[in-house]
């Protein structure tokens, strides 16, 4: 290969996760807490990649025949998808509540998310060496992708009036 790209974008994912909080006890206005969670995402995110092959044929290792190579010189391969998936994970929380009056509390908590691995089967080579992928074949060139576990911090402030 001459150049090779690829990439994600656009990583979008929505949470529902159940947790479980201890809050330590505290003769202050500051009430520090921990805790833990499980739940699941569903995640998606916009995926590409582009091959460009040497134009010297010469330069092409892949195939012996110098005809196939001589073919292959200079072609380019692109592929793009929308993967999504259904992710189950856990996370851990930690943080504070401070009561700034009796009505009102200002609290930051931090939390570590880890998901499973993003599956998705059927993404599509829309270009495969300089043609359309189902070129002589009849149907589209498809392959699975998989990305390693997804994990995020997060940092949130939050403020409570009560009523």
């Amino acid at each position: 290969l001459e150049e090779s790209e690829s990439g994600a974008e656009d990583l979008a994912a929505h949470h529902l996760f159940v947790n479980l909080y201890y809050d330590f006890a505290s003769e202050s206005r500051l009430t520090p807490f921990v805790g833990i969670g499980a739940g699941g995402a569903r995640a998606s995110l916009d995926y590409f990649s582009r091959w460009k092959r040497n134009d010297d044929p010469d330069r092409i290792t892949t195939f012996e025949d110098p005809l196939l190579r001589a073919r292959l010189a200079g072609t380019t391969s692109i592929g793009k998808a929308k993967l999504s998936d259904l992710m189950f994970g856990y996370q851990v929380l930690a943080g504070a509540d401070y009561a700034a009056s009796d009505r009102v509390t200002i609290g930051i908590k931090a939390r570590w998310t880890l998901l499973g691995v993003l599956e998705d089967g059927g993404y599509e080579w829309v270009q495969l060496r300089s043609h359309e992928s189902d070129v002589g074949r009849g149907f589209r060139i498809l392959q699975d992708l998989t990305a390693d576990a997804v994990s995020a911090i997060g940092v949130g402030v939050s403020m409570r009036y009560r009523l």
